[in-house]
């Protein structure tokens, strides 16, 4: 029975050992748990911390990039866009690169940027183009004012390649491009490269005031002014040939169309007619020939309107002097027989030239047949071809025509002469 107690005792004693181990292993177990979970919880935290400092420091330098980059909307719809933009993203997408792997503590982009080689040079490539293309955009823009200031560039020829390149480039029909070879910005029109001073020219020629009626009213108040002080015929006369020796397109005795004062007859001509632009009047069905433009046509009508012009002129202005009946001995003049026999002697000086027979251009050419003229003759030579004007008289000019006999020639210089009465 004793026995039985105490090993029951004995047993109760273990139990209760065992139960106080529990206790102790379960406690200690507790505690250490709760540890683990601090540490736990602590480094979590570092952990969100450290993250959400490198993503605010990340979103900085996303931030930085873009900030970074010049305002481009004015050159949004326009031609120069493309390139523009090539080279915008091409340094944001280097730049978000950099701020992708960036870590709070560590470089900005505002410090990447002043040293990173690749992230320099592509914002230099970037700077340089909107530069370029914001310099293009504004001279075209005033250019663009000044033309259709200037009544749309009326004076200017629309199909040279001057008014079509900058009429291209009013429409924004151009491609705008880096020349590789030069590194130079160019301008693209109907597969043709021109250099930006080109450009500039050709808008700056189109966009040029309009001075057609300036042209004209000058012409105008000097002609008036010259015919009113010409005392005789020849001075008015003179004033007929100074005014057309700048002004007809069609070069006497040639022919031939003279380009300057081509441009100086259209002006004349449409400041003179207010409501007719270069462009309609070369459109004119009478300069068209086989459906193309007629320069020559287009000269001559010109040359018509010019002389027209200083005639009206001439008539409205000029005051003839009086006639004063002279008796006059009948019969030649000796200084009139004398240069009749100049010019006889010209014919026959030179037997191998007979009457009737027809001495090339190359003798009329000469400076042997230019001396021989009697000295109330000008002589002029141009292009193979010979005219010789009186210095006075009713006729004033004729053209040698070489496939006629020198006899023909001569006898057609001998009305030119000053008149038997002189």
């Amino acid at each position: 029975m004793a026995a039985d107690k105490a090993l029951i005792a004995g047993a109760a004693k273990v139990a209760g050992a065992k139960a106080n181990l529990d206790y102790s292993i379960t406690k200690a177990a507790t505690e250490l748990g709760s540890d683990i979970e601090e540490v736990i919880q602590l480094n979590l935290k570092n952990l969100q911390e450290t993250d959400k400092a490198n993503t605010d420091f990340q979103n900085e330098q996303y931030a930085s990039v873009a900030s970074s980059v010049p305002n481009t909307d004015d050159l949004n719809d326009t031609p120069f866009s493309g390139v523009v933009q090539t080279t915008v993203d091409s340094y944001v997408s280097q730049g978000n690169a950099f701020a992708a792997i960036a870590r709070a503590g560590g470089q900005t982009f505002d410090h990447r940027v002043l040293n990173d080689p690749i992230l320099k040079g592509k914002r230099k490539d970037m700077g340089t183009a909107i530069a370029a293309a914001n310099h293009e955009n504004d001279y075209i823009t005033e250019s663009r004012k000044n033309y259709l200031k200037n009544s749309k560039g009326r004076h200017i020829d629309p199909t040279s390649g001057d008014s079509i390149l900058a009429t291209s480039i009013y429409n924004s029909e151009f491609e705008w491009k880096k020349n590789e070879e030069t590194g130079k910005y160019v301008y693209i029109v109907n597969s043709k490269e021109y250099s930006i001073a080109d450009a500039r020219a050709a808008m700056d020629k189109v966009s040029s005031p309009d001075i057609s009626k300036s042209i004209f009213t000058s012409a105008q108040n000097n002609t008036k002014n010259a015919f009113k002080g010409a005392t005789n015929n020849a001075q008015a006369e003179q004033t007929i040939k100074d005014f057309k020796r700048n002004l007809d397109p069609i070069i006497e005795v040639s022919g031939d169309v003279n380009q300057d004062n081509l441009r100086n007859a259209e002006m004349f001509y449409i400041g003179q007619n207010p409501g007719v632009s270069v462009g309609a009047l070369r459109k004119h069905k009478n300069f068209i020939t086989n459906e193309k433009y007629d320069e020559k046509k287009y000269a001559e009508f010109l040359s018509r309107e010019i002389d027209n012009f200083l005639n009206n002129q001439k008539n409205q202005h000029y005051t003839p002097p009086e006639v004063v009946e002279e008796d006059v001995p009948e019969g030649d003049t000796p200084h009139f027989i004398a240069q009749v026999a100049m010019l006889d002697k010209i014919t026959s000086k030179f037997n191998k030239y007979r009457v009737g027979e027809k001495p090339g251009i190359d003798y009329y050419l000469s400076q042997e047949f230019q001396e021989m003229l009697p000295e109330a003759f000008s002589y002029f030579k141009h292009k193979g071809k010979v005219q010789i004007q009186a210095k006075g008289g009713a006729k004033t000019e004729h053209t040698i025509d070489p496939s006629m006999s020198l006899e023909y020639n001569m006898n057609m210089l001998k009305p030119m002469l000053l008149s038997k009465k002189k």
